[in-house]
């Protein structure tokens, strides 16, 4: 039990970490112009994921700050789970914007996920076949 606490404090820590520089991303539709009130709203879905972060990390650590220190299997498990998570949360914007400009469609789920995790690990945009098309938030 003493393991599980652990790795959810260091989660929570991730979350409100990504979360923090989620918010720091809103300068992009601020600046192209994708707001709530345009075609392609950018700046929402970003809000959303940020928000998803913070609202899981915040009560997370809350609950488990007093959480012992991490061991090697703790953290392992830790960089698994988070990896996971965060790309699945990190998919939220595929999922809630348009990836085309044109067409207005939106990515399915597994596309999204795989998106998020090549996103998140460097390997760029791998699902889009026109870069193009996209709006500048994506």
């Amino acid at each position: 039990m003493s393991d599980l606490r652990t790795v959810l404090r260091d989660m929570s820590a991730l979350y409100i970490m990504i979360g923090i520089v989620s918010l720091i991303t809103l300068l992009v539709p601020l600046y192209f112009g994708e707001l709530p009130s345009t075609e392609i709203d950018g700046f929402t879905p970003l809000l959303i994921t940020s928000a998803v972060f913070f609202l899981l990390g915040v009560p997370l650590y809350i609950l488990f700050k007093n959480a012992d220190p991490a061991n090697f299997k703790s953290a392992m498990v830790t960089a698994a789970l988070g990896w996971l998570t965060i790309s699945v949360i990190g998919s939220l914007p595929f999922l809630l914007m348009p990836y085309n400009v044109n067409t207005f469609a939106v990515m399915d789920s597994l596309s999204a996920f795989f998106e998020s995790m090549s996103g998140w690990t460097g390997t760029g945009l791998t699902m889009i076949d026109d870069e193009a098309l996209l709006p500048y938030t994506l």
